[in-house]
């Protein structure tokens, strides 16, 4: 773990690739830009590479401002493939359903980002994935709950293989200039400055069996997930431990 992960909450360090390719995509130099908010490019090689919550907000901002593109967030997250959730992402490409993939996602959701929360609710035949923040998470950019919502959205199309619309998204952001950018974008109607981050799918769209699901390598996968979060979880334990020292 990283010095800048070790106070407050910390994500995953290979989300900077895909915002990284969003950027080289506009015409802006990445490894500069990602410089100026004092990290490392390269470092991204590294699977215990993390970065903090603050850092990865002040790189969107910065991101935005270079671009001059309000979605930013959900733009760079198109550009996600599975590896840069490491071995969650394989195994949720590998899920017998979207809805398995989300459950996974619920359940190693702290080795994504430690400031996390995600939970799955489901009513009638809809199906909703929040995307709580720990109250610590203060200060996040709105470009970073963009960012999230994107990636869950960019990983559900991978999952089923094809075009996959939600009911609905609800974000915990203020309106921006062109919301009908954020509608196009997610292919879904988006509600603005809500209490929370939401996405709705009906049920049949996420529980719908997948030819491509595989077991076996799904929970190779998820054993490796689990081993990694332990061990991430005991690192930053024992961090916790010698700071109050």
């Amino acid at each position: 773990m990283t010095e800048q992960a070790v106070a407050g909450h910390s994500l995953l360090g290979t989300f900077v690739v895909p915002v990284a390719q969003a950027l080289r995509q506009q015409g802006v130099d990445p490894v500069e830009l990602v410089g100026q908010v004092g990290l490392d490019l390269a470092k991204a090689a590294n699977p215990d590479w993390r970065v903090s919550q603050a850092s990865f907000n002040e790189l969107l901002r910065c991101s935005i401002e270079a671009t001059g593109d309000e979605a930013f967030g959900l733009v760079a997250a198109e550009q996600l493939q599975p590896q840069v959730l490491h071995s969650l992402g394989l195994a949720w490409l590998a899920s017998d359903t979207v809805y398995d993939g989300l459950r996974r996602l619920q359940r190693f959701g702290r080795l994504v980002a430690t400031g996390l929360e995600p939970r799955l609710e489901e009513e009638g035949d809809s199906v909703r994935l929040i995307l709580g923040y720990d109250p610590g998470s203060a200060g996040v950019v709105p470009a970073s709950r963009d960012y999230a919502v994107g990636i869950v959205n960019r990983m559900c199309r991978l999952t089923l293989g094809e075009f996959l619309a939600p009911v609905s998204v609800a974000l915990q952001r203020p309106l921006p200039s062109q919301p009908e950018r954020w509608e196009y974008l997610l292919s879904s109607k988006v509600i603005f400055d809500a209490p929370c981050n939401c996405i709705t799918w009906y049920r049949a769209d996420i529980m719908e069996p997948l030819v491509t699901g595989d077991p076996a390598l799904a929970r190779i996968n998820d054993e490796h997930t689990a081993a990694f979060l332990d061990s991430f979880v005991a690192r930053t334990t024992t961090r916790e431990v010698v700071d109050k020292i």
